[in-house]
């Protein structure tokens, strides 16, 4: 049950320092001249980063729309791309193969690093609205994405334009999905309506959902002044819980699992 697991509303990401900015490489020559220029490499922003299962790599997206990858042995530059578009989400195929981004326009690309001349990786699937994030099932048998109109879409990997099902019942843009640490056909997703929500998502059905904001406690401020949260106040027209911005997860010591959001402030 998803109220008996431990919340850290204080999670604290991860953030590689040993790459510095000047590690960092200018973009590569872009086919799109007609783009507007690329912001100066001294304000460049990681957008997003993810680890490859098999613990050589990890890979950063950028502001630049450059996808790097790098080796953690020696903290060298592995692979380096142009995407088309910024990228919301990366991930590291279950092989550690290929890398694949999900964009601001809803689309997902493959890009493998073995190739020698692919430029900007192949299209897998496309959302109608933005993609938010995406993960892989650890069968590597479907990839899993979510978007800004509360949808999580399950696919077939590789051949994603095969739609397996969908994971319905947020009523507002999914911001974070990740695999159950315990269990391999059980999602967990966190969306802007405040709730995160146990799926099993090989039967499209939802297990369990806790309300975030209520079972934490969290207050709310309201026209400068802080005030506590009620349940079916007819005073507040739309929800005034905060959004869960990321859900990660975690096996703990004695076999259970333990997740860690992030709220809007």
């Amino acid at each position: 049950m998803l109220n008996r697991l431990q919340f850290h509303l204080d999670f604290d990401f991860f953030r590689l320092d040993s790459v510095s900015e000047k590690s960092i490489p200018n973009p590569l020559p872009r086919k799109d001249v007609n783009e507007v220029p690329q912001p100066p490499k001294d304000n460049l922003k990681i957008l997003c980063s993810c680890s490859s299962p098999c613990g050589e790599y990890f890979a950063f997206a950028d502001d630049h729309k450059q996808l790097t990858v790098w080796s953690w042995k020696d903290l060298s530059l592995v692979k380096q791309w142009n995407l088309l578009r910024r990228a919301n989400s990366i991930i590291f195929d279950n092989e550690s193969k290929s890398v694949l981004a999900a964009d601001k326009s809803g689309d997902v690309f493959k890009l493998d690093l073995a190739s020698e001349n692919e430029a900007e990786g192949k299209c897998l699937l496309g959302h109608f609205s933005m993609l938010l994030d995406l993960t892989m099932s650890r069968c590597g048998k479907f990839i899993l994405t979510s978007d800004r109109d509360e949808k999580i879409r399950v696919s077939h990997y590789p051949n994603a334009y095969n739609i397996h099902n969908y994971c319905l019942g947020h009523t507002d843009f999914v911001s974070s999905i990740v695999l159950s640490p315990i269990n391999d056909n059980v999602l967990i997703s966190g969306s802007g309506d405040g709730t995160i929500r146990s799926w099993n998502y090989l039967k499209g059905q939802e297990n369990d959902q806790v309300l975030v904001g209520k079972s934490a406690d969290l207050k709310i401020m309201d026209d400068g002044h802080e005030e506590e949260v009620k349940e079916n106040d007819p005073k507040m027209q739309k929800n005034p819980w905060p959004a869960i911005l990321t859900v990660k997860a975690a096996k703990s010591d004695t076999g259970s699992a333990m997740i860690a959001v992030t709220v809007e402030e």
